[in-house]
């Protein structure tokens, strides 16, 4: 750095303080009397490389589909520093650790199963970089896909997740004004958000038709044909529609969905579903009102064959998300919310058909949300506690 001349001239006091700048050394050419002490003081603050303060932390559900996201701590350096997140991945969670990709956030792919994640903080300026990795993410769990290991009595299985390995067919059918539709499919054996968002646009999207995944060999697919009676699951504004961080088709008090052919059941019969319900309403319906699942404030109302069995619920039934079963074995009615089993509900037996043709109601309207339900031709009362298990280990309701 060059040398600087700096002249005094006719000094008001006997001393002077020079404060300069980068400067490696200074002339000084006094012209005034009587002498005058000069001091030089350098303001600069040293230069050094960045200092990480601590490490970073993940959060995010550790489940593939499910977004992780990088939180950086503070950081000293001088100039300042520049800070990239970089994704990493391990089969240990201790060694070996590869790069994934470089962004904020990252969501967990099929590649990522069985193995743990990190992110490292990377700040770099002139002087250096300096990197601060994060704890190991716990394993993250193989996905598994429900009707593999419970597919016995299937009739019909709806769902914004892949239900089985051999599935090959969309998640449901979208459109933005009634006119135009598209086909979403799956990404990681979840609906694919990806396609969604590019095709909303600046748009809300609406759901036409859920594709049915049962694999019976007769798909029975959910459908809406009158656009104002679609249920929603993007919002132009907010986005897609969640719960829980998983998507979910909302129900607006006015919405509801088909099934191409209405299922009647004779037998013993069995529902499982999960939603959110905002006010009284039915999860599902048949076209005569003769067989339905309704959520009241303090109750679960069950019919079948127009013969009202209820539940009372220790607490609110609304405004909570929770995974529901309700049967018909041998003519008595059983239940379960979450962890909780009815062995029975209402007294008595109940015969005669019970049919299943809606996902939400025409009649009695649903207002919240649903993001799953599976029909089957059985009570299914020695599997409903793991089939419950399976769905709230991807869901994570309790």
């Amino acid at each position: 750095m060059p040398n600087k001349s700096v002249d005094i001239i006719r000094p008001d006091t006997a001393s002077v303080d020079l404060k300069l700048s980068s400067v490696a050394s200074v002339n000084f050419s006094l012209t005034a009397t009587p002498s005058v002490n000069v001091t030089v003081k350098n303001t600069d603050t040293p230069l050094f490389a960045p200092v990480i303060n601590g490490v970073p932390t993940v959060s995010g559900v550790i489940r593939v589909g499910q977004t992780l996201t990088a939180n950086a701590v503070s950081v000293s350096a001088n100039p300042a520093s520049t800070r990239v997140f970089r994704w990493e991945r391990s089969d240990n969670g201790t060694t070996g650790w590869t790069t994934i990709q470089d962004s904020s956030t990252y969501t967990i792919q099929t590649a990522d199963e069985l193995k743990y994640i990190r992110v490292a903080q990377r700040e770099t300026n002139s002087q250096g970089t300096t990197i601060a990795n994060s704890a190991s993410t716990s394993q993250v769990p193989a996905y598994t896909f429900l009707l593999d290991s419970f597919a016995t009595n299937v009739s019909t299985a709806f769902s914004l997740r892949k239900l089985r390995a051999s599935y090959s067919g969309n998640c449901i059918q979208v459109t933005k004004n009634g006119s135009d539709f598209e086909n979403i499919g799956f990404s990681n054996n979840v609906l694919d958000t990806s396609s969604l968002q590019t095709f909303a646009g600046s748009d809300s999207v609406y759901v036409s038709k859920i594709y049915d995944q049962s694999g019976t060999g007769s798909a029975n697919n959910l459908e809406q044909s009158s656009f104002s009676a679609m249920p929603k699951i993007w919002d132009s504004s907010s986005g897609l529609i969640t719960r829980n961080n998983n998507p979910s088709i909302e129900m607006d008090g006015s919405s509801f969905l088909e099934m191409q052919n209405e299922i009647t059941q004779t037998d013993d019969l069995a529902v499982f579903t999960i939603g959110f319900a905002t006010s009284a309403g039915r999860y599902f319906d048949s076209s005569d009102q003769t067989t339905h699942l309704a959520i009241q404030s303090s109750s679960l109302d069950v019919t079948f064959s127009s013969t009202r069995k209820t539940q009372a619920l220790s607490n609110d039934g609304l405004n909570n998300q929770y995974i529901w079963w309700v049967c018909r074995d041998t003519g008595i009615i059983r239940g379960r919310r979450n962890s909780t089993e009815y062995s029975t509900i209402g007294s008595g037996t109940v015969s005669g058909s019970a049919k299943f043709k809606t996902w939400g109601s025409g009649n009695q309207f649903f207002n919240g949300d649903i993001q799953e339900m599976i029909f089957y031709s059985a009570h299914k009362k020695d599997d409903a506690a793991a089939i419950i298990t399976e769905i709230n280990g991807f869901y994570f309701v309790f």
